[in-house]
C-alpha cells in the first residue's frame, strides 16, 4: 500500500536503504517465527506444532517476501525508466 509506505518513510525512515534493511530484518524475524511455530529444529521435543499457528506464521513470511520482491521489482523498473 503506497500510503501506508509513505506515511512509515515519513515517520520512520530516513532512506530508501534503511526501509530495505528494517524490511530484511523483519523478514528474518518472520522465519523464525515460522521455525519457532513449526518446531523443525525442535528434534527433542514430543509436542506437536499447532497447525493453524504455523500457516498463521507461513502466511507473514510469504506476505514479507512477495512485499520485499515487489519493492525490488519497482526498484529495478525505476533503474530502466531512467
Amino acid at each position: 500500500n503506497k500510503k501506508l509506505d509513505d506515511i512509515f518513510m515519513s515517520k520512520y525512515i530516513d532512506t530508501e536503504d534503511k526501509l530495505y534493511e528494517k524490511n530484511c530484518l523483519e523478514l528474518i524475524v518472520e522465519l523464525c517465527e515460522l521455525a519457532n511455530e513449526s518446531k523443525c529444529f525442535k528434534y527433542w521435543t514430543v509436542k506437536k506444532p499447532d497447525k493453524e499457528l504455523v500457516l498463521e506464521e507461513f502466511a507473514d513470511s510469504l506476505m514479507m517476501i512477495l512485499y520485499m520482491l515487489t519493492l525490488i521489482m519497482k526498484g529495478c523498473l525505476l533503474c530502466l525508466t531512467k
